[in-house]
């Protein structure tokens, strides 16, 4: 008989729910920044309303559920999900926490993705749909690279140049 605790591992390693890399997402913003401090990463927000936005769920499918994907942000990023769900509950200081980041970022509308550094400052932003792994992660490395200065604006991408 196989030992049970050896079961109960691989269960939970089914049951991850998809797109979680082995870094994982998390919702905790000010967690992930001193995350990303203390590795010397950055910090990816996926701004998405997971159960009804079309949009985030092809984003999610297209491109941060791939391989590719997975892992450079299991090298370079910090993963965050700011959810605005209709039907998934959330607990109200998830809620404050996200409603108080989309204010921050200025976000208005979904998929939005704002990579910022451990300071929370934006090093850039694409306002829409995902649907290239290798052309998303191409802008990433680049928005990694050219940290914005103080008082430039924020580089904004809304096409990722189509």
């Amino acid at each position: 008989m196989r030992n049970p605790l050896s079961i109960l591992f691989l269960l939970s390693c089914v049951l991850v729910t998809p797109g979680q890399a082995a870094e994982g997402w998390t919702s905790d913003f000010p967690a992930a920044l001193r995350r990303a401090k203390s590795e010397g990463r950055t910090v990816l927000l996926d701004f998405t309303g997971s159960d009804w936005c079309a949009g985030c769920k092809r984003s999610r499918t297209k491109v941060l559920e791939k391989p590719e994907f997975l892992a450079y942000a299991a090298k370079h990023l910090v993963l965050v999900e700011v959810d605005f769900p209709e039907r998934k509950p959330q607990d109200e200081a998830l809620k404050r926490q996200n409603a108080d980041l989309e204010k921050r970022y200025k976000v208005n509308g979904y998929p939005a993705f704002v990579l910022v550094d451990p300071d929370g400052e934006v090093l850039g932003r694409h306002d829409s749909l995902l649907e290239d792994t290798a052309e998303f992660l191409h802008q990433l490395d680049a928005w990694r690279k050219s940290r914005t200065k103080p008082g430039e604006p924020p580089k904004r991408v809304g096409d990722l140049g189509r």
